[in-house]
């Protein structure tokens, strides 16, 4: 189905209007732009284990499990939070687990910190990314107008699409500087994303 370019156009017109006069949905957006700094550091751990670690190739490839399992173990967690609790604090609490890669990260590049302590790396990743995906998207419906929200929805998400090459950028990082960098600039980013994320609005419900 073709959307008719006026009708893409006055989505977009709106769209900017709403954010330009609503602060906390300016916050929400920094705030979810940056939480993606996970995925600057994301491919690159499987890399660290093998090359810095010393753990196999086909050891590493397991540690994909790991992310998977953090991906989807704590998705029960995470929808208690957002229906029992708030979407606020489930952003609070998944982005304190994005925090967890890079410091392994950190600890890794001085001293071998084994497979399975390693593997929290992985579990956390998975775990941060699936909570703040939820969180994100059950904030914006909640404090979104019902008239305005599939053009919030919309907005947010063109916004956030550039987020899509960071891992790009981050091997980019890798190549001309080192493991430290890219897992110092991945923290700084989730760092500034969770100040974000204090300062948004708790919906009444």
């Amino acid at each position: 189905v073709q959307i008719p370019k006026r009708k893409f156009k006055e989505n977009l017109s709106n769209g900017l209007k709403l954010l330009k006069k609503d602060s906390n949905i300016q916050r929400l957006v920094v705030a979810r732009f940056l939480s993606n700094a996970i995925l600057l550091a994301g491919p690159f751990y499987v890399i660290l284990a093998n090359q810095q670690l010393g753990i196999s190739k086909a050891m590493a490839a397991t540690y994909l499990s790991f992310e998977m399992v953090g991906y989807l173990g704590l998705n029960f967690l995470w929808a208690w939070l957002s229906n029992h609790v708030s979407n606020k604090r489930l952003l609070k609490i998944s982005t304190i687990c994005a925090f967890i890669p890079p410091i392994i990260g950190f600890v890794s590049l001085n001293i071998n910190p084994g497979y399975f302590i390693f593997g929290l790396a992985f579990f956390f990743n998975g775990a941060a990314l699936s909570g703040t995906s939820m969180g994100y998207t059950n904030y914006l419906l909640e404090i979104a107008p019902e008239k305005s929200r599939p053009i919030s929805v919309g907005l947010v998400h063109t916004l956030i699409a550039p987020t899509v090459f960071l891992s790009s950028i981050g091997g980019l990082i890798l190549e001309i500087f080192n493991f430290w960098i890219l897992f110092f600039t991945t923290f700084i980013g989730l760092l500034i994303s969770y100040l974000y994320i204090k300062q948004l609005e708790e919906p009444k419900r």
